[in-house]
């Protein structure tokens, strides 16, 4: 059970880490489309 809590939390860890590189490659666009949105 240990086993799987360990990969879970290197999937998760992997998925967030790849998520944030992509963002701040494309920071514009990002910010372009928070605003469209209106988020903050």
């Amino acid at each position: 059970m240990e086993e799987l809590t360990l990969i879970a939390r290197v999937f998760l860890g992997t998925l967030f880490l790849s998520t944030s590189i992509s963002k701040f490659r494309n920071m514009q666009g990002h910010i372009l489309i928070i605003k469209e949105y209106r988020l903050i």
